[in-house]
């Protein structure tokens, strides 16, 4: 009897262990969080993003990429690329996409990511944001017609800390 207990004990802890993991893990029923890498001031859809070569992962990519999954994604900058001394900047020949999936985070804390949309005021937002629970900080969003633009089903993002918006409409 007492094996049998402890059987039972083990199955119910193990059982507990999975459900839990379940409940909280980013990668429940196979979704694994993926991190994009932006090594290019391109604004072309540059959606490779292999940690091994270069400019082949623009902003602009990332974002699609994290919004083709339900994972909870990272973009971050390239240093060498964006230096926080020297600013670099994306010229926006068009909006990016919104950021769509969820919970993804844009994070261009030190680094120097300057969003450009060309130098007049433009008729499109420079980042939008329909969908919940993202993260956008560090970036430097300047002549777009909005800054960062939040739509839709848009509910608990952070904007935030050390974004700067200005020359806006």
């Amino acid at each position: 009897m007492r094996r049998h207990q402890l059987a039972f004990t083990a199955l119910i802890l193990a059982l507990a262990s999975l459900t839990a993991a379940l409940a909280v893990s980013p990668t429940r029923a196979g979704i694994i969080p993926n991190s994009y890498v932006v090594d290019t001031t391109s604004d072309a859809v540059l959606t490779n993003c292999q940690a091994l070569m270069a400019n082949d992962c623009s902003l602009r990519g990332a974002i699609t990429n994290a919004n083709a999954d339900a994972a909870a994604d990272t973009i971050t900058f390239n240093s060498g690329v964006f230096p926080l001394a020297t600013p670099a900047t994306i010229t926006l020949g068009s909006a990016f996409p919104n950021l769509s999936a969820g919970l993804d985070t844009i994070s261009a804390t030190s680094r120097g990511v300057i969003l450009d949309g060309t130098g007049e005021p433009s008729a499109f937002v420079c980042l939008g944001i329909s969908s919940d629970g993202n993260t956008v900080r560090g970036l430097q969003l300047t002549d777009c017609s909005i800054g960062i633009n939040i739509t839709g089903a848009g509910d608990s993002n952070t904007i935030g800390p050390d974004n700067t918006v200005y020359d806006n409409t």
